[in-house]
């Protein structure tokens, strides 16, 4: 049995699934000095090309434009690979069904936040939940409702807890599960919650 603010829980484990959940994750590790470096060296080379230019008595205007555009091409090429890659990934979830909570968690993930590696567990207990929607289109539950959120990073040894149960920002968590466990997880997610699932189509 655990404590948690003034309840006490059953911390028997139910039911565990484990697959990869489609998680959106902005790419903020884009290195901007290299991009800064790439435009210094292009513009020493363009400034190098228009006084070879006058030096040799030819043409500036045309040496200058001519390297001006392959000069243009190439940054604007160089940055479009720089861009951040952010998007959707597939990561490896836990999802653990007790008596009065869930449980997810991400034992290995990066969010590309220099953080490093981390476990994200986020516990959802029923009471606080608005409600449970599938999207039959995008085989997605969205459990409505906020977590307590529970980090630790792994190369920094450090630990921090929020609660967002409160927080209505927090109130779209998606789950992507796959075809051959959707039957059976909305079936267990309902009986466990006593929340029926909402299809959505």
């Amino acid at each position: 049995m655990v404590k948690w603010d003034g309840f006490i829980m059953d911390n028997t484990l139910l039911k565990r699934y484990d697959f990869l959940n489609r998680v959106y994750m902005k790419d903020r590790e884009t290195n901007l000095f290299l991009k800064i470096f790439i435009i210094i060296v292009l513009i020493v080379m363009f400034l190098a090309t228009g006084f070879k230019q006058i030096m040799e008595g030819k043409s500036v205007i045309i040496g200058i434009l001519g390297f001006g555009g392959l000069s243009f091409y190439l940054v604007r090429h160089i940055i479009g690979l720089l861009k951040p890659d952010s998007g959707y990934k597939q990561v490896p979830v836990t999802v653990e069904f007790y008596s009065g909570k869930l449980i997810l968690r991400y034992n290995n993930i990066d969010r590309q936040d220099r953080m490093g590696q981390r476990r994200e567990e986020y516990t959802f207990f029923y009471s606080d939940l608005e409600g449970l929607d599938f999207s039959v289109p995008l085989q997605c539950l969205n459990i409505r409702g906020g977590p307590m959120l529970r980090v630790h990073f792994y190369d920094k040894s450090k630990d921090i807890e929020r609660d967002y149960r409160t927080d209505q920002r927090y109130f779209q968590n998606l789950l992507y599960i796959p075809p051959e466990n959707k039957d059976e997880f909305l079936k267990d997610i309902q009986q466990y919650s006593g929340i029926n699932v909402r299809e959505l189509h």
